[in-house]
Parts: structure tokens; sequence; C-alpha cells
């Protein structure tokens, strides 16, 4: 994958967490999910994570 996927997937009040990146596991690396967490539309933070579930986890959490 190329290109950002740009998939909202979770959302509280103002926040917004978008799937930016997600690789599923191989042979030689294992899964992995980026994306970021947008406050009102302003960039706020990047995350990363092992998979969509991770990051919501994450983000539900606060932790970024």
């Amino acid at each position: 994958m190329s290109r950002p996927m740009n998939e909202c997937i979770d959302s509280r009040a103002f926040a917004a967490l978008i799937l930016d990146y997600e690789f599923p596991a191989s042979d030689w690396c294992d899964a992995y999910a980026s994306g970021r967490v947008l406050i009102d539309g302003c960039f706020k933070a990047h995350i990363c994570g092992s998979d969509r579930a991770d990051l919501i986890r994450r983000f539900r959490n606060n932790e970024y």
C-alpha cells in the first residue's frame, strides 16, 4: 500500500481517529497500523499500534 487510507475509525466529542496505514503480518514483519488524531479538525498526534483495535484502544485511553 503506497497511499494513506484516510479512514475515520473512531471519534469522541471533537476528537477523531483517522487510520492512515494498515499492514498485515508477514514472514518478515509483524502487523502494523498507524493513524492521526484530529481535534476539531486540526492535527494533534500520530499514533501507532499492531492493528485497528490497538489504535482504537490507545485513542480511547488518551495514549497519544
